[in-house]
């Protein structure tokens, strides 16, 4: 988790650890979001690109074109 996405999805880092930000997710998008993830990281993909709505604390839909890089040790 990093600063911007953090105020992207106005949460605090410890909503988002792990697998917290999958909550936030819109529930349609949901599956589909977290299968392509699951199978980037299985497929050791460097950049993974993904659109999405997330559900932001006040009730709004935020639509969001993004994309993670994958850093493994």
């Amino acid at each position: 988790v990093n600063a911007r996405g953090m105020q992207a999805w106005e949460a605090p880092e410890a909503e988002l650890l792990g697998h917290g930000w999958i909550a936030r997710l819109h529930p349609e998008d949901r599956d589909a979001m977290v299968a392509g993830w699951t199978k980037a990281m299985a497929a050791g993909v460097e950049l993974f690109r993904y659109d999405y709505r997330l559900l932001m604390p006040d009730g709004r839909v935020r639509h969001v074109a993004g994309q993670s890089a994958m850093l493994r040790d």
